[in-house]
């Protein structure tokens, strides 16, 4: 996984990120998307898997 720096905030944050405004939306926001638990966890899993099988181990520091 790649990584930047916010700025000069010093903070690094990942070039990729799982959206999950759609995840359990009520009120306003279930217009955005009313994705289930079930999906919902489903994509989780996806997530971590790809993020446990591209990550290193130890994230870089350079």
């Amino acid at each position: 996984m790649r990584y930047r720096q916010l700025r000069r905030s010093g903070l690094r944050v990942s070039e990729l990120t799982l959206g999950t405004m759609g995840f359990g939306g009520s009120g306003r926001f279930a217009d955005v998307d009313d994705i289930g638990v079930t999906e919902a966890q489903r994509q989780l899993d996806l997530s971590i898997d790809a993020t446990t099988r591209s990550s290193p181990a130890t994230p870089s520091t350079s």
